[in-house]
């Protein structure tokens, strides 16, 4: 059933070596026929099934010497269909794979933490963001990533949630914040962190996760457009101050008094 010839088809070779895929001969020769009486050894091998396709199998094999017959000796074993295994382990490594490229070559970052705000796990790219490498990170505490203004928000951040589980909030809710992160540089930048909750079979919040992306031109460009308003605001003040003086000067009745008190308002 395994491999789709009969057992009358596979005696008529005198041995199953014909349904060796060609990339595993050596390892059948070194692990299967190639044993001495008192060996024994188990390895994964490729077999040509009947119908041309590949079938992944694990041999068990044992050479023992014959009672009867001291300079004889036989071989025996058996076979377990792995395939499905092993199509499985493949799509597994895949997945990895894809997982490995896109967290080595993203530009955000994806982060775990404890409920300490201890860091567990965050991705290559923090050392393309923050300059910091992995290990570095998870060696952190909190305290040495956010400067101190954006520690206290993520610290009452942290607070208002647990109040939020222990009144049966919603489990999927998330938060975000703009936060300031050290870089290893000695500079900072911003971050929008997007922050999930870690649970339990039971539901139960243990952790937190998240992405962080850096948007510290964006938030340069809003402190920018803040302090350009604030100029204007300054300048409508003064064109204000102009306006007034320039019409109490037009009437002949304004006093130093009425002037002064223009220019203060």
């Amino acid at each position: 059933a395994v491999t789709g010839y009969s057992i009358d088809e596979i005696k008529a070779q005198l041995c199953w070596h014909f349904l060796i895929t060609e990339e595993d001969l050596s390892l059948f020769d070194e692990n299967v026929t190639g044993l001495y009486p008192g060996q024994s050894r188990t390895v994964d091998l490729r077999l040509r099934h009947k119908n041309g396709s590949t079938v992944w199998v694990t041999s068990y094999a044992e050479c023992v010497k014959e009672e009867n017959q001291p300079e004889a000796f036989r071989l025996y074993g058996g076979l377990v269909d792995i395939t499905s295994r092993k199509h499985a382990e493949e799509e597994l490594r895949k997945s990895e794979n894809q997982f490995r490229f896109l967290t080595e070559n993203m530009n955000d970052i994806l982060w775990m933490m404890d409920m300490n705000l201890k860091t567990v796990y965050v991705t290559p790219s923090i050392q393309t963001v923050l300059g910091f490498t992995q290990e570095e990170r998870v060696r952190q505490g909190v305290h040495e990533q956010l400067t101190p203004s954006s520690l206290k928000i993520a610290q009452e951040t942290l607070v208002r949630e647990k109040v939020l589980e222990k009144q049966g909030g919603d489990p999927k809710r998330k938060a975000t914040l703009t936060l300031e992160f050290y870089h290893r540089d000695g500079s900072t930048r911003w971050l929008e962190t997007i922050i999930s909750g870690l649970r339990d079979e039971q539901g139960r919040l243990t952790g937190l996760y998240g992405v962080s992306r850096d948007v510290t031109d964006r938030k340069n460009k809003e402190v920018r457009i803040l302090q350009y308003s604030e100029d204007l605001r300054e300048r409508n003040k003064e064109l204000h101050c102009l306006y007034s003086l320039s019409e109490l000067v037009r009437k002949e009745e304004a006093s130093q008094e009425d002037i002064l008190r223009a220019c203060v308002s």
